[in-house]
């Protein structure tokens, strides 16, 4: 059995080894990467649709995956060849995190303090007719799920960190362990509230307020460094040649919350 998975903790992400998939199948191969919870129901991994694996293929990278039970892959090739399959366990530790689906970089654990009550307004519209004592309703599917999330914070680095990502305005992907009393899920954030209870401490308790929503579309690929990133870890071009072999190596750097700029 070949296998081609690996869990990376520092970002919460099931690294997906095209190397090995290539070396498998001694050629360069075109074909899609999927994941199942159950091996019947399969789900293009972000990135893995219709990807061609050649020698210098970096590896591919799912940030969503079911925590702490077995997620099965396979790589399913274009030709009449054979399907390549891998399963892990990928385990969250206890940890909750909160992850950027584009910028994989912003991706932090979190601690939550609180959790507020959830609401599903309803979108419907309840007209009263003149001369009849019961109104017009005219349905409407309800809205999702909207709820408060509290998140104690450590200290400013945490903070920032925190700012960081919440800055892009994006939707976010919160992950919690097994056991969990709260659901994951994607998530749009509204107005936060930041609060202290003491000057000297750094100490911040953060509210969020979360509205369930829609993943992105699939057309958003994760990154794990952007130009910025390269330009503060390197003086020159020749600096980062000469840490850098090949491409594949630079597209591999992780940057930094500081590296996304939003004016």
């Amino acid at each position: 059995m070949t296998s081609f998975l690996t869990y990376d903790p520092g970002l919460s992400r099931v690294r997906v080894s095209l190397s090995a998939i290539r070396t498998f199948y001694g050629a360069d191969e075109t074909g899609n990467v999927q994941r199942s919870p159950d091996q019947v129901r399969w789900t293009t991994v972000r990135g893995g649709s219709a990807i061609t694996i050649t020698a210098t293929s970096p590896d591919l990278d799912d940030y969503e995956f079911t925590p702490d039970v077995i997620n099965y892959y396979r790589f399913t090739p274009t030709g009449i060849l054979t399907i390549l399959t891998d399963s892990i366990t990928p385990d969250l530790a206890g940890e909750w995190w909160l992850k950027h689906l584009r910028y994989p970089f912003l991706n932090m654990t979190i601690t939550p303090s609180d959790a507020g009550d959830a609401t599903r307004p309803s979108m419907s519209g309840i007209f009263n007719i003149v001369g009849s004592s019961l109104p017009v309703v005219v349905s409407l599917p309800r809205a999702s799920a909207q709820w408060n999330l509290t998140l104690s914070i450590a200290d400013l680095g945490e903070l920032d960190a925190l700012n960081a990502l919440l800055a892009t305005g994006d939707v976010l992907l919160l992950q919690v362990p097994s056991g969990s009393i709260i659901r994951g899920g994607y998530f749009a954030a509204g107005d936060t509230a930041e609060t202290r209870n003491t000057v000297p401490s750094q100490q911040r308790w953060v509210t969020i307020p979360l509205t369930e929503a829609a993943a992105p579309a699939a057309t958003v690929t994760p990154v794990t460094s952007i130009w910025q990133t390269v330009i503060d870890d390197y003086a020159s071009w020749t600096g980062l040649v000469t840490a850098q072999a090949t491409w594949a190596d630079v597209v591999q750097l992780v940057g930094a919350p500081g590296d996304v700029i939003v004016s």
